[in-house]
């Protein structure tokens, strides 16, 4: 198998795999479901920061519990189906959502208000013509990712 792998990918892999996940086995806050539209949503995950920069690049890995992944179920409604979400870092998260909201672009609820526990500035939720889960989050300054350690823990 290792003759079908670039170089190029084995290095990236060690990269990667050298870097330090913050693994979360933290209860998400209830207005996560409410951001997605959804009526729950729990997980768990790893949050890769990559590279030393103030603003590195991020990947978190989610395994959904509630809902349990059960494979590609278009026949649930959209509330009970497991999401693929792609999540846009925003500055002036309400401006970019009045420009959008004004181009046709429906959000699944307003934009929230700040919460300084979480980091976050406010959050705002669409969806594209796949049903792809487009999150806008805007941190507060000097945060990069949600603060999640106080939250209650599986």
């Amino acid at each position: 198998m290792r003759g079908n792998i670039s170089s190029a990918s084995r290095s990236w892999s060690r990269e990667v795999s050298a870097s330090t996940p913050k693994a979360s086995h933290s209860v998400p806050p209830g207005f996560v479901a409410e951001n997605f539209g959804m009526r729950r949503a729990q997980g768990r995950g790893a949050l890769l920061a990559l590279g030393p920069e103030p603003h590195h690049v991020r990947l978190d890995l989610i395994e959904r519990l509630e809902p349990r992944w059960e494979g590609p179920r278009v026949d649930l409604p959209i509330a009970e189906r497991v999401p693929r979400i792609i999540a846009i870092r925003t500055r002036n998260l309400r401006a970019a959502w009045a420009d959008l909201c004004s181009r046709g672009i429906e959000f699944i609820r307003p934009p929230r208000d700040p919460d300084p526990a979480l980091g976050i500035e406010s959050v705002v939720c669409c969806r594209d013509p796949d049903g792809n889960l487009i999150e806008l989050i805007e941190y507060m300054p000097g945060v990069l990712g949600s603060r999640i350690e106080h939250l209650a823990r599986r």
